[in-house]
């Protein structure tokens, strides 16, 4: 519950964020990217570990961080425990909403598109569940300010989610909104405030960190 556990934030956390110096700080990823040596998906060509010049980035992320519990999930079986820890794959996949026209609306797609190119195939990559790749298809000077895009809940949010309750379908039942739904899911109704009756108070939205070894 909201009162046992550490929040990051009321609403949502991305990957790194600034501090009040103006300083980027990791949040849900447990440094800052680095840039890798390795081919870079668009080009081909191997990118360079100089930071003014690199073309592939990597971010590990922190592997205590779990999504709040909405929609009817709980942390008591260990397989919704997985569904509910923020991986890689949840990252790429939501980078990929961003640059993907097939994806949900999206007015700044464009800034996205400018960097990470339009193929969220190539442009982003789960190495495994705590790295995650970037691939530009150009170099873009505010790169940090990309990387600290609020990150969504792929299991709450992607109507091909499979995570053993059936592919669109969440844990209590409901269905998936296509992306077409999305501004009327009741995810995306923000945060109720005080005198709101319009809209209900957001579920499923976090991410909260736990400590390893809490429940």
């Amino acid at each position: 519950s909201y009162y046992d556990n550490l929040a990051f934030s009321p609403s949502f956390t991305g990957l790194i964020s600034q501090d009040s110096a103006g300083n980027w700080v990791p949040e849900i990823s447990s440094d800052l990217p680095y840039p890798v040596a390795v081919t870079n998906n668009y080009d081909g060509l191997t990118s360079s570990t100089d930071p003014n010049t690199a073309t592939v980035w990597e971010i590990n992320l922190r592997d205590d961080v779990y999504w709040h519990e909405g929609y009817g999930y709980t942390m008591d079986v260990p397989a919704e425990r997985d569904v509910l820890q923020v991986t890689a794959e949840n990252v790429a996949w939501y980078y990929g909403t961003l640059i993907d026209d097939a994806g949900p609306p999206n007015p700044t797609r464009g800034l996205y598109q400018q960097p990470f190119g339009t193929d969220p195939t190539k442009a982003f990559i789960a190495v495994d569940d705590d790295t995650f790749q970037v691939h530009l298809a150009n170099i873009y000077a505010d790169l940090f300010g990309l990387f600290s895009v609020d990150i969504l809940p792929q299991h709450i949010l992607d109507p091909a989610f499979d995570g053993g309750f059936g592919v669109g379908v969440r844990a209590d039942t409901t269905p998936t909104p296509s992306y077409d739904d999305w501004d009327s899911d009741d995810f995306n109704q923000g945060q109720r405030t005080s005198g709101d009756t319009t809209h209900a108070a957001t579920i499923g939205c976090g991410p909260y960190i736990m400590y390893p070894g809490e429940n």
